[in-house]
């Protein structure tokens, strides 16, 4: 990891630190703060990325089919009912 880095992974750290105490010293991040934190965010999650949005799209697939399954279920049941 590079010096440059390091110090702004150091500088992000204090930030959140000065959060969680509920000192607002700097404020909320502005733009090119947000862009810093997800470029590291990049660098260090980077190759978990991938994986990541495959097991959330499944994840998606798979709540949509359950939602389809059970208003089947309920307008099956309904109908029996009549």
């Amino acid at each position: 990891m590079g010096c440059g880095v390091r110090i702004m992974c150091w500088f992000i750290f204090q930030e959140i630190e000065m959060l969680e105490s509920g000192i607002l010293a700097w404020g909320m991040p502005g733009g090119w703060e947000w862009i810093i934190i997800l470029v590291i965010a990049l660098l260090v999650f980077g190759s978990r990325l991938p994986s990541l949005a495959r097991g959330m799209g499944k994840s998606l697939s798979e709540f949509k089919k359950g939602i389809k399954e059970g208003t089947e279920e309920s307008r099956q049941e309904s109908e029996d009912r009549k």
